[in-house]
């Protein structure tokens, strides 16, 4: 009895994990009360770190001892 209850929950939650993981990925409307100054920056700062830390590599450039 307490093997099919198990059963029947495991098989339940597997079914909606679909769904749950669909609603989590699916592409909200932005907010139009979003600092869009503010995030074009931490985009901006994002790109440039990224740029630095590809020229450290092509450099062989090593920040540790």
């Amino acid at each position: 009895m307490i093997i099919i209850i198990l059963t029947n929950i495991l098989f339940f939650n597997k079914m909606n994990y679909g769904d749950r993981l669909k609603n989590k990925l699916k592409i909200k409307k932005l907010d139009s009360n979003q600092p869009i100054k503010a995030w074009i920056f931490v985009i901006v700062l994002n790109v440039v770190g990224f740029i630095g830390y590809l020229y450290l590599k092509v450099n062989n450039i090593s920040l540790s001892n």
